[in-house]
């Protein structure tokens, strides 16, 4: 792909979001080399990207893609570093959450998870800041307190170290 046009800003939120500790290539050829072709191939004045809270201590594949990404790109650029976001048709924690008869293993690890609107506003309320920003709410949610706080019934079982070493860390709501 190569564009004739410049643009004023390019907004790079693609990738695929996976903490699977397993080496996938497709995960590095959609986070890695797609975004080196966005990020090479496009002209424009602004470059805005989607990285991620999982960048900072790379545990992870998808992280590593992420402070890949953070690497490639100049200073003149932008780079989001997102922490949980969350909205319709969530696919990550709390839209488990919102499923048939979930079941948490552990819960007391804790997220700081962010709405998808408020991730907007502070991208359109940031396009000229460059560097690495981190986006989040600056609170950390025990993942035990997510049902509590969406109003729904999980079943919650301690921490998985072993199936038969399960115990409750969350009464659910009635």
């Amino acid at each position: 792909f190569k564009s004739e046009v410049i643009y004023d800003y390019v907004i790079h939120l693609a990738a695929i979001a996976s903490i699977s500790p397993v080496f996938n290539p497709e995960l590095y050829s959609v986070n890695c080399a797609g975004f080196e072709n966005i990020y090479r191939n496009v002209p424009c004045r602004k470059f805005l990207y989607a990285s991620s809270a999982a960048a900072i201590n790379k545990t992870n594949e998808y992280g590593k893609t992420k402070a890949h990404n953070e690497f490639i790109a100049k200073s003149d650029t932008l780079g989001f570093r997102f922490f949980n976001v969350y909205g319709h048709n969530d696919n990550g924690v709390i839209g488990k959450l919102l499923l048939d008869n979930p079941k948490i293993y552990g819960g007391f690890q804790t997220r700081d998870f962010i709405y998808i609107k408020d991730v907007v506003s502070f991208i359109k309320d940031n396009m000229d800041e460059t560097g690495i920003i981190e986006v989040g709410t600056g609170i950390e949610t025990p993942l035990c307190a997510l049902p509590a706080i969406i109003g729904k019934k999980v079943e919650f079982t301690g921490a998985k170290d072993y199936e038969e070493q399960r115990s409750v860390c969350f009464n659910p709501i009635n």
